[in-house]
């Protein structure tokens, strides 16, 4: 790639036999992201986001070091922000987190929450925490089992085919 001239948490300036160039942090990215998604009408996933009320706290807003002050260094490239617990909330410190694709899977707006127990998650989660799959336990809801019982009630083993 080239030598690295200067080290800084927002960008990189690396020299290469093509000349020097600064490249900018992953946690830069995410933050000039995060300002797009809010506030340029412009950017193609505006509507989900700023379009819908969507906005990021002043302290960051103003300042990519309070950002990264905040929220620290990205854990590895398999996380991104997330807005959590709160996915209908604003990009604030306390409701955003660095998380891998999986965890932000569970936390969308389009996913089934179930409280039981005075624990709130989504269906997917529920199912893998209790031994059945996703739809085994959709199913069992659909057919108007209790969530209780949805929970609780041992999965049924079938013998194997005698093929």
């Amino acid at each position: 790639m080239g030598r690295v001239l200067e080290n800084n948490r927002n960008w990189l300036f690396i020299l290469s036999e093509r000349g020097s160039r600064k490249l900018f942090s992953s946690e830069y990215q995410i933050w000039q992201g995060m300002s797009a998604r809010c506030f340029c009408k412009t950017t193609g996933n505006y509507e989900q986001y700023g379009g819908r009320g969507i906005r990021v706290c002043n302290r960051w807003r103003r300042s990519f070091r309070a950002f990264l002050a905040d929220m620290g260094p990205r854990p590895s490239d398999l996380h991104s922000l997330d807005r959590w617990p709160d996915q209908d909330g604003d990009y604030t410190p306390d409701n955003c987190r660095w998380a891998t694709k999986r965890e932000q899977q569970r936390n969308l707006r389009s996913n089934r929450l179930l409280t039981f127990n005075g624990r709130t998650q989504c269906l997917t989660a529920w199912a893998e925490e209790v031994g059945l799959t996703r739809t085994a336990l959709d199913n069992r809801l659909a057919r108007g089992m209790a969530l209780a019982n949805a929970l609780t009630v041992p999965r049924r083993d079938y013998p194997a085919s005698l093929t």
